[in-house]
């Protein structure tokens, strides 16, 4: 049963949210003054004004009639018309060429064709990646795209390390409102990261959590799929004594280290202003993680690569990967740290074992080569990377540390 009194105290607090006179309330809703007065003292509005009357107050019709009692979503600041709206121009971004990616009936799903009589023996390759400290930055300084080109291109580096051609990604983005501006800049960026990588943006999730997180503040996790032929499969097995190790460079943090970057800048806000390099330190470290799918297709079917690692940080990947007996060693005397870098270790006295450990420090990529083909290959990724000799991969028994460091880097 409708409570009058609870409805009329309910249609005055509103109004007196909003700021409105009971006279410019009948003005809008082309009533008399006397029409207000009365809802605001007990009188229901008749069901032609109703609707017009929760739309003025922005309410629903339903949280109207139970007088503010029942807990709906505009309570918690979610406008769920607006977001099904949203969703519509997110949709836009979704559009693809690739004929394998069927319109299934099941909602939160996707269909894909995982047919391919051009590869033998096909193998699904498969990554999936969050990124919340940089997006702290991204939100508060609007580099919303950048970061949705961020987690893509550091996805696709993950497949491409196993010779993986990548195919489509799905993405889940949590924010604290639904503003159409943020939301349509970050989807835009993983759109155009995904075109330029050769593979498709699908759809995923957009999370309205406006209880959970603060206004315009979000996370972004990806996964990615991509596909290749068994007998390509890039496991580490080919490497071997004498094989060459070249860095690809990188152009800047990409995705790792940004605790530190922000308690830099927490610790320092004016740090976010100075140059470096001749462009502020904000900028240099929000560019998107490079984009080295361009730079390493062509070495795709060559025997003479044995072995690619996506160095985001440390050493651990290129461990993973030596097979039994053989070890690494990289020649820190020949790392070309950028500027960011040796910016980032002086002002948080950042010792080179710690920053070897959370940056690249200008390496974005490890490519281990035969001996005789080094150059070569160093030519090639060269046209879009500066890529050239890091180290190089030894026989050794007994080894307690597979990847051993040497020298020290010329901060």
């Amino acid at each position: 049963m409708l409570d009058s009194q609870k409805i009329s105290n309910f249609i005055a607090v509103k109004r007196k949210e909003l700021r409105l006179t009971q006279a410019e309330i009948a003005e809008k809703l082309k009533v008399s003054y006397q029409a207000v007065s009365r809802w605001e003292n007990g009188t229901i509005p008749n069901v032609e004004i109703l609707v017009e009357l929760a739309r003025l107050l922005n309410v629903s019709v339903d949280t109207l009639l139970s007088g503010g009692d029942r807990i709906t979503y505009e309570q918690a600041n979610m406008d769920l018309a607006h977001f099904s709206a949203l969703k519509e121009k997110i949709v836009r971004h979704l559009t693809t060429d690739d004929s394998r990616i069927l319109k299934g009936p099941v909602a939160h799903t996707m269909f894909y064709d995982f047919q391919f009589p051009d590869i033998e023996s096909p193998v699904l390759v498969t990554s999936s990646g969050w990124s919340m400290s940089k997006c702290k930055l991204a939100a508060q300084y609007g580099y919303g795209e950048l970061v949705g080109c961020d987690i893509v291109n550091d996805l696709v580096s993950n497949i491409i390390a196993a010779r993986a051609k990548p195919l489509f990604v799905t993405d889940c983005l949590a924010i604290g409102n639904d503003s159409d501006d943020v939301l349509m800049s970050i989807i835009k960026g993983i759109s155009d990261a995904c075109k330029e990588s050769g593979c498709s943006l699908v759809g995923g999730g957009t999370y309205i959590q406006s209880p959970s997180l603060l206004k315009d503040t979000y996370t972004i996790s990806a996964n990615i799929s991509g596909v290749v032929s068994k007998k390509c499969l890039m496991d580490g097995h080919l490497i071997c004594d004498g094989d060459i190790i070249l860095a690809i460079a990188s152009n800047g943090p990409h995705s790792a280290g940004y605790t530190l970057i922000n308690v830099l800048i927490d610790k320092n806000p004016l740090i976010k202003k100075q140059l470096v390099a001749g462009e502020p330190f904000l900028k240099q470290v929000m560019k998107p993680h490079a984009s080295y799918y361009k730079a390493l297709s062509p070495l795709v079917g060559r025997s003479d690569v044995h072995g690619i690692v996506h160095h985001s940080r440390g050493r651990d990947h290129l461990r993973r990967l030596l097979p039994e007996g053989l070890c690494a060693e990289i020649y820190l005397n020949q790392v070309r740290p950028l500027p960011i870098f040796s910016y980032i270790k002086k002002m948080g006295n950042i010792p080179e074992r710690e920053m070897l450990a959370s940056y690249n420090c200008g390496m974005g990529m490890w490519i281990v080569v035969a001996k005789e083909s080094a150059s070569e290959i160093a030519d090639i990724v060269g046209k879009h990377y500066d890529c050239y000799p890091i180290g190089k991969i030894t026989a050794g028994h007994d080894i307690s540390e597979k990847v051993m460091y040497k020298g020290a880097v010329n901060w």
